[in-house]
């Protein structure tokens, strides 16, 4: 039993010897360029958690030009309370869900959202970041409702379809 436990921690530090670092010149390399690594993609995150509002992932083809208008076009309008500019960016047949309505057709999600806009005058959206799925065809979007009260996180699954909303749907944290 002890001898097999000499050749096995043998056979360990034989393979441990053979990624030791043979020359000078590998035993600076080696550890700056893991530096160097583990730098950049820690720069990556930091950069992509603090790109504010505006932080688009492209996750498939496209570059996301339609569907990011769309999107901004919408929350741009949502927070001026601009029903109207609401109404021209859904689709006819579009359905709102989220922890409290659940209708369909473009005047029913309007009138949803004139609704929330009498009942909290102040509630603002800050999107925090926006994630394009299937080239342009839908987005999920972590976002912050300020109701003035409190501070809701919020993500918002939108589906598109010819350059239109077709669905929202709303889930809180």
């Amino acid at each position: 039993c002890q001898t097999k436990v000499h050749m096995v921690a043998g056979s360990v530090l034989s393979d441990l010897e053979a990624w030791r670092p043979k020359t000078p010149f590998h035993r600076i390399i080696v550890p700056v360029a893991s530096f160097v690594l583990i730098l950049f993609v820690s720069l990556h995150y930091a950069l992509s958690a603090n790109a504010g509002p505006s932080l688009i992932v492209e996750e498939k083809q496209g570059d996301g030009t339609r569907a990011r208008g769309l999107i901004n076009a919408y929350f741009d309008a949502w927070n001026k309370h601009d029903v109207e500019g609401l109404r021209t960016l859904l689709a006819h047949d579009c359905k709102l869900t989220d922890w409290e309505t659940q209708v369909s057709g473009r005047d029913a999600v309007v009138e949803a959202n004139r609704k929330i806009f009498e009942k909290m005058p102040e509630v603002k959206i800050q999107v925090l970041a926006t994630h394009l799925f299937k080239g342009e065809k839908s987005a999920t979007c972590e976002i912050l409702v300020k109701t003035g009260k409190e501070d809701l996180n919020v993500a918002d699954i939108i589906i598109i379809e010819s350059n239109k909303i077709k669905a929202i749907r709303a889930y809180k944290k």
